[in-house]
């Protein structure tokens, strides 16, 4: 589910077409410009359970202010 836009993109109710039936919120908050997906697993898993996520068009201002501290520019 791509919630890259999410300030764009969060529906005003969740019976949209293009929200997944097993998302309960999904929301976003201009105050905090924080993004909330929250959304229910419907089976039993055992052992460790792993949720691959990626991000785009991210910056980290601490990791450039990092790199910029090294004499060699890596970041360790």
């Amino acid at each position: 589910m791509d919630y890259t836009l999410c300030d764009v993109n969060a529906p005003p109710a969740l019976g949209d077409a293009n929200v997944p039936a097993n998302v309960k919120r999904w929301m976003w908050d201009n105050s905090t410009s924080t993004c909330t997906l929250e959304f229910e697993i419907d089976e039993q898993w055992t052992g460790p359970v792993f949720l691959y996520y990626g991000l785009t068009k991210y910056a980290s201002q601490a990791s450039a202010d990092h790199a910029a501290a090294r004499p060699n520019g890596l970041v360790v």
